[in-house]
């Protein structure tokens, strides 16, 4: 019970940074689309956003079952795609 409630909170909390994470990772990938080309972004946005939700059940399911700490399944997914976002916007402004 007290682990339930305590992945509860961190899943309210680490929610309000997923915004963050995704118009980071949508502003990259917006930049890096060519004019013509919008929806192969489109498309790999859709991509990134269920591979980001597929990890993120993944991680709360571990949590849950005890195999991680409740705080580590919760933002586990945020570090490694904010991780990502920041590495992709570094390569993307050093490239201009």
């Amino acid at each position: 019970m007290f682990d339930e409630f305590r992945l509860e909170v961190e899943v309210e909390v680490s929610s309000l940074s997923i915004t963050n994470l995704f118009g980071l990772l949508g502003f990259v990938i917006g930049t890096v689309s060519q004019r013509g080309v919008r929806s192969t972004a489109v498309v790999l946005c859709l991509v990134v956003g269920l591979i980001y939700w597929l990890a993120y059940i993944g991680a709360n399911a571990l949590a849950l079952s005890g195999w991680i700490l409740p705080w580590m399944g919760v933002w586990a997914p945020n570090f490694i795609f904010g991780a990502l976002g920041a590495w992709l916007f570094i390569r993307q402004s050093s490239l201009r």
